[in-house]
């Protein structure tokens, strides 16, 4: 027998735990999804919780805000770095007002899109009068219908002047509808009542309260050029038709006129400069 020594061969094995040749890695991306998805749904629960009003104003903050808005002023730029510390003559003023996108020029083709714009200036601006405003579209263009409701007029009782209810959503109709280069037609309707046999009595009533509207627009700034036409129709177009004498049929209405013009299936829809 040789009395050579044979080699002893050592042989290291790698020990793999657990998820094979990938390693634990699918385990933290795994990770890092189930906790996106988790914050994704608490702001989606979160939203849900807010008022129509603490939307419209977190919406708008987002449409207008800049890091680089020498308001606020950026880190880099040695500013103070807080968003919230907004330019009294800019941020603060457009979310104040909560003014929501409204286009340059209303067509049959984004008619509802203004629509829908309008009714968000009633539902953040006007709520105490959103149950008396309606918005709606036509062939002739998008009608604003402001009743004269019943425990919360806005005209004083028998009267063609504008009380205080009244005037002030004018105001906020007058600084909404100049947004519009669109033309507009203002209409004054009364209910079929009629007070002491007079039956000419509800044609001027609806007259002189559709010029009055007129006067208030243009008090609060509108642009006279834009007013095509007052018009009163006393009762014969009730909203109401069943019920002539329903208080729902008093009321002043602004038609915002499409521009036709500009509604071909190519037209496009224009915002004005502050609202891009």
């Amino acid at each position: 027998m040789s009395n050579e020594k044979k080699p002893i061969i050592i042989k290291k094995v790698k020990k793999v735990e657990g998820g094979g040749h990938h390693g634990g890695a699918w385990k933290i991306a795994y990770a890092d999804f189930v906790t996106a998805m988790m914050a994704f749904f608490l702001v989606m629960w979160l939203l849900n919780m807010t008022s129509e009003e603490k939307r419209a104003k977190i919406a708008m903050y987002f449409r207008t805000f800049s890091i680089f808005e020498k308001a606020g002023g950026s880190i880099m730029e040695g500013g103070t770095g807080k968003p919230f510390e907004a330019d009294k003559k800019g941020q603060a003023q457009i979310v104040e007002k909560i003014e929501v996108e409204i286009a340059a020029t209303a067509t049959e083709n984004n008619g509802e899109k203004v629509k829908e714009s309008l009714m968000g200036v009633v539902k953040t601006q006007l709520s105490e009068f959103s149950d008396q405003i309606m918005v709606s579209t036509t062939p002739e263009g998008i009608r604003i219908d402001v009743i004269d409701k019943t425990g919360n007029p806005i005209f004083s009782s028998g009267s063609a002047s504008l009380n205080t209810n009244g005037k002030a959503v004018l105001k906020v109709l007058a600084n909404t509808l100049n947004e519009l280069s669109n033309k507009i037609v203002i209409e004054g309707h009364t209910d079929a009542m009629t007070y002491r046999g007079d039956k000419n009595g509800n044609w001027d009533l609806s007259i002189q309260r559709a010029n009055n509207a007129r006067a208030e627009l243009l008090l609060n700034g509108y642009d006279a050029n834009k007013i095509s036409s007052v018009a009163g129709y006393a009762a014969t177009r009730p909203i109401v038709k069943d019920n002539p004498n329903d208080p729902m049929n008093r009321r002043i209405s602004f038609l915002i006129l499409y521009d036709k013009a500009t509604t071909s299936d190519n037209a496009t829809t224009q915002l004005p400069p502050a609202l891009k």
